[in-house]
């Protein structure tokens, strides 16, 4: 018994030529939407160049605001440390001796009458300066995030809807 006797009376099926089993049309269909779908793709990464380059710009800018901010900080110090030394060195006039308001003749003298101003005391104005301008670089940071995201968002909502 040989294996060509065993086998003998199954055949296998005769060779076909390679027929087309899809018709045309729906390969030009899928060719259509293949370089439908790589133009969306080339026109995403050119948004996202953009949004790139822009997100660049942006943090610049908030470097420099920040660096801007930093160098007020310093002069507002500087300055404020100059009052100081000057309150020390100049004395301090009692604030509570007002006179009385002046009378209908004294209105249209030519004297001038002078009220003493009372000085408002500095002693937490360091603290409160300090927190403002955290507080004024917070607010920026957070105003130019929102910025961002208003100007991001629709371009974003534009190339999904496309």
């Amino acid at each position: 018994m040989t294996s060509k006797s065993r086998f003998q009376g199954i055949s296998s099926p005769p060779p076909q030529k390679n027929t087309p089993t899809v018709p045309m049309s729906v390969y030009r269909e899928l060719a259509g939407e293949l370089q439908s779908a790589q133009q969306q793709l080339q026109d995403l990464k050119e948004n996202n160049h953009d949004l790139h380059q822009e997100n660049q710009t942006l943090r610049l800018e908030i470097k420099k605001l920040v660096q801007s901010v930093q160098r007020l900080e310093n002069t507002l110090n500087h300055y404020d440390q100059k009052a100081r030394t000057q309150q020390k060195t100049k004395p301090v006039q009692p604030t509570d001796n007002y006179s009385d308001p002046p009378t209908q003749e004294q209105w249209f003298s030519h004297e001038q009458v002078h009220y003493p101003v009372e000085q408002e005391s500095q002693s937490g104005n360091d603290e409160i300066n300090g927190w403002f301008v955290i507080a004024a670089v917070v607010m920026i940071i957070f105003t130019f995030s929102g910025i961002g995201f208003m100007v991001a968002r629709p371009l974003l909502n534009q190339s999904g809807e496309q």
